[in-house]
């Protein structure tokens, strides 16, 4: 058995390159060509003697060509059925509507509620369609983001404002609790509106009825971070690691298609900022996430971010 004790005896130097962008970016590479093309994702681990003195690293490389080539074919059909089905829902969402104007006068009540049942299934698959359009421009850098200035305690006040009504429902406490003098974020305002009904959407279904949801914000040295905190049973530990991957979904009654969180980590890396979350089963989740703060000091913020603002509504 022949012992190979440098890597350069048996990986070429193109490929010794791929394997480091790929450690510092943790993300796997392929190497060869056609047929034999191989997708490898690595792995370094120090090695230390028995008094703890570095004698190397040991360098691991694991085939995951099967798993990498079941996820492009997952995701060609995925574009491909996308493509095949906008024209034709928005097709019978426009016919719908115009069925809707001349006949809704003289149906029943019955059939009233059918049509309109009609209407909003075929406008939850048109709204799937859309979401996954969004995420493969985000994936592909086509989407421009449109960067301004945003006050942010208005911005967030504005936002809780919008969702106070969904947490009512549910007879659940829904906190805004933001310090004073936040300087603006640089941000795509529709684009992190949707982040965060995102991320305070799913606080409100995932948490019990009483519970609480709480939005923070605070500065960093370059960054302004922005927390969704809720009091539900947590995230469960089995996804824990695949949460912000497309399509996964816990066995919660009320899970979504599974694109939300997907969107939520494209966005925010849009915006050169960071997505993470801490969770523990029966002890809720805390999504937070960063965002560039505005550099020009000359901007005047409005008066609302100046001001704390605390938002809170009980129903119990």
């Amino acid at each position: 058995m022949r012992i190979y004790t440098r890597l350069d005896q048996v990986i070429s130097p193109e490929d010794q390159q791929k394997i480091w962008g790929a450690l510092e970016n943790k993300e796997e590479f392929s190497t060869g060509v056609g047929p034999s093309v191989r997708w490898l994702r690595p792995s370094l681990t120090p090695i230390t003697d028995h008094q703890g003195q570095s004698r190397g690293q040991l360098l691991l490389l694991y085939d995951i060509t099967e798993a990498h080539n079941v996820a492009q074919l997952r995701e060609d059909l995925v574009h491909m059925m996308v493509h095949d089905l906008r024209n034709p829902l928005t097709i019978a969402q426009g016919s719908l509507e115009l069925l809707a104007d001349e006949t809704f006068a003289s149906l029943d009540a019955n059939a009233t509620q059918l049509v309109q049942m009609i209407q909003n299934s075929t406008q939850q698959c048109l709204d799937i369609v859309k979401k996954i359009l969004d995420l493969q421009q985000l994936e592909s850098g086509a989407m421009a983001l449109e960067l301004k200035p945003i006050p942010l305690a208005g911005f967030l006040e504005q936002l809780a404002q919008q969702m106070a009504p969904l947490a009512s429902m549910k007879r659940q406490n829904l906190v805004a609790q933001i310090p004073e003098g936040l300087p603006p974020a640089h941000m795509d305002h529709p684009l992190i509106e949707r982040v965060l009904q995102n991320l305070i959407g799913n606080a409100i279904k995932f948490t019990p009825e009483g519970g609480t949801i709480t939005i923070r914000a605070s500065q960093g040295p370059e960054q302004l971070q922005i927390d969704v905190a809720d009091t539900g049973p947590g995230v469960p530990p089995s996804i824990q690691e695949r949460l912000f991957t497309k399509f996964v979904t816990g066995a919660h009654r009320n899970k979504g298609s599974g694109l939300g969180l997907a969107f939520c980590k494209l966005a925010i890396e849009a915006h050169s900022g960071k997505i993470w979350f801490h969770s523990q089963e029966g002890q809720g989740s805390t999504f937070s996430f960063t965002l560039p703060i505005y550099a020009d000091a000359t901007f005047e913020d409005e008066a609302s971010a100046d001001q704390a603002w605390s938002f809170g509504q009980n129903l119990c």
